[in-house]
């Protein structure tokens, strides 16, 4: 009984995590050493159960071959969600690229177009490419010079000058 009620908290424990991580992340990769914290963790858990158990029954063989089911599960839930996560980052870049080269043609089609050269600036920093979106959005300041482009293009410049 007690190894079903570790697997189910288990179970538990890994949906907890999964939306709590969720709710402040914005489809990075930055939750997969969380898992495997939490895996390791739930694997020293379970090994200081069982063997609190052996001590106490003396039946230690019997509790070590079940200790097997949910660190094998847990370890195939990890492999799954570190696979998991791969595939969304793939998508996710693919969704940017495509974004780039949609609003890299509305710019060759009207460089005078303020929405496309602000949107590649944020392509841009999302991709890390900082000296890029200072560039865009100086464009974009010069086209449609309000106080949200000039707010933008210093934080831009503020962000750039960090990594510097």
């Amino acid at each position: 009984m007690p190894i079903i009620i570790l697997f189910l908290l288990s179970f538990a424990a890994i949906f907890v995590l999964d939306r709590i991580i969720k709710m402040g992340t914005r489809g990075s990769d930055s939750d997969l050493p969380q898992y495997g914290i939490l895996f390791a963790g739930l694997i020293l858990i379970e090994i200081v159960v069982f063997f609190a158990v052996a001590v106490f029954t003396g039946v230690a063989f019997f509790f070590w071959g079940l200790f097997l089911v949910p660190a094998g599960t847990l370890a195939v839930l990890y492999v799954w969600r570190s696979c998991q996560v791969k595939a969304e980052k793939e998508i996710y870049i693919a969704m940017l690229d495509k974004d780039e080269r949609t609003a890299l043609r509305s710019i060759s089609q009207d460089p005078l177009n303020a929405a496309g050269l602000t949107r590649l600036s944020e392509i841009c920093e999302v991709r890390g490419q900082l000296d890029r979106a200072v560039k865009y959005m100086e464009r974009v300041c010069d086209l449609e010079p309000t106080e949200r482009n000039r707010w933008k293009l210093k934080d831009l410049r503020d962000s750039e000058g960090k990594l510097l």
